[in-house]
């Protein structure tokens, strides 16, 4: 009897631990677009305190000058978001990306970001965000590497849910 009392509190404070621990859980998915000719999808995972995100299937295509261009890229980032209102918030942090580009010639990407946005909660489960990625990166362009510090081409948007 002793026995199945205590294995019975012991499953009592697991199963608590458990869902208090999942009680600050968040998952996101929405899509992105930045300056309406990247368009991409993000997961974001974490809690209350701190997200993970990744960007994938960052897809361009510009056509500019009788030049056709493709691109395709990813990102893995963390950011921190703090509370201004109920439906508001500030979110800042870090990212690195990897991208490649198709057009006369082939180019590929590699870079490190500082992550700052906002989010208004449109509905419990609905948001959008607005964020600015200024980065350095490493770009190869057929047999030219060059450093660039990449601030334009930065800003984006994204529809989310939260589930």
């Amino acid at each position: 009897m002793k026995k199945s009392i205590l294995s019975l509190l012991v499953l009592l404070v697991i199963s608590v631990t458990l869902s208090a621990q999942d009680s600050g859980r968040v998952r996101e998915i929405g899509v992105y677009t930045s300056n309406l000719s990247n368009f991409g999808l993000r997961y974001k995972w974490g809690n209350e305190n701190i997200r993970f995100r990744i960007t994938a299937a960052d897809f361009s295509f510009v056509t500019s000058d009788g030049t056709t261009s493709f691109g395709i890229g990813a990102a893995f980032g963390i950011e921190k978001p703090k509370s201004i209102t109920e439906k508001v918030s500030l979110y800042y942090g870090g990212q690195v990306s990897a991208h490649f580009y198709s057009s006369e010639t082939d180019s590929y990407s590699t870079g490190i970001g500082f992550i700052a946005g906002a989010t208004c909660q449109l509905s419990p489960a609905v948001y959008l965000s607005l964020e600015c990625v200024p980065s350095l990166s490493f770009i190869n362009t057929g047999s030219e590497n060059v450093f660039s510090l990449d601030i334009s081409n930065s800003a984006g948007i994204t529809l989310g849910f939260r589930f």
